[in-house]
Formats: C-alpha cells, structure tokens, sequence
C-alpha cells in the first residue's frame, strides 16, 4: 500500500487511492451487489446517501480488485459515475462531518470514473462547476487537479487503472491479469517517463508469479527501448539485458528441481569443519536432506521432529543431512557445539569462502536447484537407498512420516547409542530455543508475547499439556491480544480433552478476534468456524470454514497447507466438530 501512496504525487491522488485503499482489508463476506445503485434516485435523505454510497463504493474497489483487464475495468466502473455524481450534488451543501466526508468520496469516485475513460472534458466541466467551486474543502483539490490538466489526468489513469490492478492482480496471484496489465504498463512506458521507474517493480513481481512471462516481458522492453536515446531508459535496457542472463540460469536450475523426482540429486561442498562432503557414502541408506538457516528459528524448530525420526529410524538404515544456507559460521559452529546433532552439517558459506580463497568451486543445492527459497521456509528432501529422490517437499504436513513409514516396514529397536545421541540433543536443543524466552521473561515478568512464543517451542517439542498452561498464562497478562484470544480459542473448541474444552468460552473469544482483525485473517476465522462447530451451529461453521479457504488460497497456501481447511468444510458439512491431537 504505502508503494502506491508514494507514487501518487498530487494530494487529490492519494486521496483517490485512500478511497479505495480504505475498503481493501476491511469487508466481511462481500454481498452481491446491488445494480439498482448505479442508479439513486434524487429526492431521499442524506442517510440513504452515505448508506448507498458506501455500498457503491465497496462494489467499486470490487471492481478494482478483481478485474482483468484495463477494457473490462473502464466497462466495470463506468456505470458507477452517474451514482458518485447524485451522492456528491446531494450532499454538497450540507455542513455534516458525515456528509462533507462521504461528499468528497463522491467527489473522487466521479472523477476516478471519467478519468479511466478518457472523458476529460466532463471532468473539466465538473471541476468547474458552482457546486464544486463553491464547496469549502473541495475547491482547492479541483484548482489543483484542473491546474495539472492532461498530466495528471494521466497519471490518475495508469496509477489507478493499470499499476492498482496489477498488485491486486499479484495479491491474488491471477496469473491472466498480471499478464495483462504488465504488458499494458510496458507499453505505457514508452511515452511516460515517470512509469520507466515502476518497470522494475512491475518484472520482479511477475517474475515471482510466472518466471516464464517474466521473460517474455523482459524481452518485449529490450526490444521496445531498442532506439532509446534517453539515459533512464538506456540505463533500464542495460538492466534488462542483465536479467535476461539471470532468468535463463534460473529456468535452467528450476528445470533441474522439476525432473529430480525419481532421478539422482546433486550434492557436493564443504562440511561445518570445512572437510569435504562425502555424498556417496549415504549410498546404501534412506536420506533425508533438510535445507534451511540456523538463523532463523523455523528451521531448528523442526529438529525436535527430526530427532523423533532419526531415533526411530536411524539404526534401521536413515540418515540425516544438514545444508545450512547460513551466512554467519561462527553462529551455526556455536549451535552444533551446544546442541551436538547427530548429523553432519554442509554449509554454503563454506562453499563461498573456498572459491573466494581461491579454492575449488563447489555447486550449492540453493542455487543449482534453485531452493534459495528454503532460507526462510525448510525444505526436506528424503533419498532413497540409491541416491534416486523420493519427495523433493517432505516437510509438507505428514509426508515425511508416511515415506518413512513405507521404506521401513519394520523397524529395529534402536541403540542405546542412538537413544543417548539424541535425548542428548533434544535436551540441549530445549535449552537452547527456549533460553532467549526465559531471559526476556526474567528481565520482565509479564512479557506476555515472549511467553507466548516459548509456548510455540514448547509445543514442537510435544509437550502440548506444558505449552497449553504458558498460553493460558500469557492470556491472563493480554486478554485483548488478538493472537492469544485465537489461540485460547482453538484449544477450547478441538482440545480432545473433554475437561479442557468450553464451546461457549471458545466462540466468545474467536468472534471477538475475528472482528479484531476484521474478518480478513484465514487462520483466525477457521478457529472461529471450529467454535461454532464445538456448539453445533454447523451452519456457521460452513459459513467461515469456506471463507477461511477462500482467504488461505488468495494468500497462496500450497495444496498441503490448504488440504486442512478442505478438511474442515467437509467435517462440518457432515455435522461433526473438530478434534486435535
């Protein structure tokens, strides 16, 4: 939001985008709209105006978040001017805060629709009109707007009606508009030279959408610049020559990650000790790689889990291997000394300091696979016993167990060696996730949110019983944090624990964290359909299951992460409240 602000220069432009921006997060379940708007009568009350016209412009940031294209966005929104125009002449003269305020919505909205269709003499018509010239706060934005003439009516055109569209386009990954809009918005590009300096921004966010598009659009500017004789646009086909480089070594390293299912993975460097990597003696072994950086705390709050599995599978024939994309080697040294994992340890750093040494080149997993991904998300890759890959995603949901459930179908007791190695690390490993927490907690007793994260790491060690009384207990401290009242109220209504669980309790407090964060986080509103399937208002709990869905796919949850919220509109279309662990 605040890049879009930015780039609007002219105070009556962000206030144009305020309008819209303010509808962006805060609407519950949108209604159908209601076409008889588009066309108010002119003899009702100021009410009946504020009333319909926050209908109306709802309906119209619909409008911009959804479409398409430039064409069906002027088709869409045209019909909303007539409406804008009776609202603005209805509450023109009234000295109400409500109407001054919702008379200069109006004001933008009417202007925002001749603007996108090229009607500029009806804006100037109306901008010097008595009833605008006349009005108290909306005078000088007109005089601005009109003293701007066609440049800023420009502006208005593409900020709004290209640029906007592209990044709700990008926030609900509509991999048709982005196309459609980025092509526009490179056209444009040629003739305005304020837009030269969103291209950049403009090719990076389709890239992450569709790299393949990316490069066609990378392609059509370096041709479009070709006769370029200013130095911005030189300077941005330089660029783009550059990128171009980048996305084919990309394409090519993706087209790698996409054909190891089945085939043999790629695996060479330098270990923490700076010895060299030995891949072939996994050979013979089911191996799990796990990709990820010490440095941040979702990657070691995996090894509880992992410990789990290599006690229970290690001496039956697993192995675990660490690639740490980590920068820091003094950090990561001082983990293994305290935690000592049972595993060995590859680093990329060390790769990077042997060739800056002078050393061999060694290729790193991040790049040669294209995983850089897996610095702040983890990924596990499990190996089969002859190098061939078996999942290149195991850390998704429960894969992991289940691969390893199918490759050992019968397990060995494990070592008194192994059992030792790892309650040896797992201990050490509580200490170490949970001490920054305590220490927080020692200096200040009633840091609510540092108990609450340590609740987290208790949790992933399986003490679910602990980690439930620091979350109560956090509670207690912040009744109204909004993260704390979901939390409560999960477990309330999917504890399966009969004692612990309180449907009543748990609906009171997952609708006021719904309303708290205005019905708008997914996560939040499938606690609050799990209240109400816990007591039995399944219709609710459809209601906002679904909406929970719709929302966790429009932020891009994968097929895993979105498999749990399928799962609970089936649970409560069969009537049946939802249980955890």
């Amino acid at each position: 939001m605040t890049r879009l602000n930015l780039r609007i220069l002219s105070a009556f432009a962000a206030f144009v985008f305020i309008l819209f921006a303010s509808f962006a997060y805060s609407q519950e379940a949108a209604p159908e709209f209601d076409s008889s708007l588009l066309n108010l009568p002119e003899d009702r009350d100021a009410s009946f105006y504020r009333e319909s016209f926050e209908k109306l412009t709802a309906g119209a940031h619909d409008v911009l978040h959804t479409t398409k294209s430039f064409p069906d966005l002027v088709r869409d929104i045209t019909p909303f001017a007539a409406s804008a125009k009776v609202v603005f002449e209805r509450l023109a003269s009234s000295t109400d805060e409500e109407d001054v305020a919702c008379c200069g919505q109006a004001f933008d909205l009417y202007v925002i629709c001749l603007a996108l269709g090229d009607r500029t003499d009806e804006i100037n018509a109306f901008l010097t009109s008595d009833a605008v010239a006349n009005h108290p706060t909306l005078a000088d934005k007109a005089k601005k707007t009109l003293a701007g003439g066609e440049q800023i009516l420009s502006r208005f055109k593409i900020t709004l009606g290209m640029l906007t569209p592209f990044d709700y386009a990008c926030k609900r990954e509509d991999g048709e508009a982005i196309r459609n809009f980025s092509v526009l918005i490179v056209e444009q590009a040629k003739t305005v030279d304020w837009l030269v300096d969103e291209l950049d921004y403009v090719v990076s966010h389709t890239a992450y959408h569709d790299e393949k598009f990316a490069q066609e659009l990378c392609e059509k500017i370096f041709a479009e610049f070709a006769d370029a004789q200013d130095a911005k646009r030189r300077e941005l086909r330089e660029k783009i020559a550059k990128a171009l480089e980048e996305y084919k070594r990309s394409l090519e390293a993706e087209e790698r990650y996409e054909n190891l299912m089945g085939n043999e993975i790629l695996l060479e460097g330098l270990l923490l000790d700076t010895t060299e990597l030995d891949w072939s003696s996994y050979r013979g072994k089911v191996t799990l790689v796990a990709l990820g950086a010490f440095k941040f705390d979702v990657f070691p709050a995996t090894f509880p889990k992992l410990l789990q599995f290599y006690r229970q599978y290690h001496d039956s024939g697993f192995e675990t291997l660490i690639y740490c994309a980590d920068f820091d080697m003094d950090y990561v040294q001082d983990f293994q000394d305290e935690v000592k994992l049972p595993w060995k340890i590859a680093c990329r750093r060390r790769n990077q300091e042997c060739k800056e040494a002078g050393g061999k080149e060694y290729v790193s997993p991040f790049e040669y696979y294209r995983l850089v991904d897996s610095i702040l998300k983890p990924r596990f890759i499990l190996v089969d016993r002859d190098g061939k890959v078996l999942s290149v995603e195991a850390q998704k949901g429960d894969r992991l167990e289940k691969l390893l459930q199918k490759e050992f179908p019968e397990v060995k007791e494990p070592s008194q060696e192994t059992i030792d190695a790892c309650q040896i690390a797992v201990d050490a490993l509580f200490k170490r996730l949970t001490k920054p927490y305590e220490d927080a907690l020692k200096k200040n007793s009633k840091d609510y949110e540092a108990l609450h994260h340590m609740a987290h790491v208790v949790e992933s060690f399986g003490r679910k019983e602990e980690a439930f009384e620091m979350t109560k207990k956090a509670f207690e401290m912040a009744p109204k944090d909004v993260e704390l009242l979901n939390c409560m109220a999960f477990q309330l209504a999917t504890n399966p624990d009969d004692s612990v669980r309180d449907g009543k309790r748990a609906l009171e407090y997952a609708e006021r964290a719904a309303r708290m964060s205005e019905y708008e986080v997914h996560y939040i509103l499938d606690t609050l359909a799990a209240a109400y399937a816990e007591v039995g208002d399944f219709e609710n709990a459809v209601k906002w299951a679904k909406k929970a869905l719709r929302l966790a796919t429009l932020e891009g949850l994968d097929i895993d992460e979105l498999q749990s919220y399928q799962d609970a509109v089936k649970l409560y279309n069969n009537k049946k409240p939802r249980r955890g662990e």
